[in-house]
């Protein structure tokens, strides 16, 4: 593990994410591979827009 960073945080609905933030902090580290992590502390059922958000 190069770091252990949290790259944004929001409100209780909504969280923005900037893609290009997130691969850019990943080449100043060198880094060959991320792994980006997250929870749903009020609902389970946000998974449609997770796979819109990673793919």
């Amino acid at each position: 593990m190069i770091a252990d960073e949290v790259q944004q945080t929001g409100t209780i609905d909504h969280t923005p994410v900037y893609p290009r933030e997130v691969v850019k902090r990943a080449l100043e580290l060198s880094a060959t591979a991320i792994i980006l992590v997250h929870n749903h502390p009020t609902s389970p059922f946000s998974i449609t827009f997770d796979h819109a958000v990673a793919h």
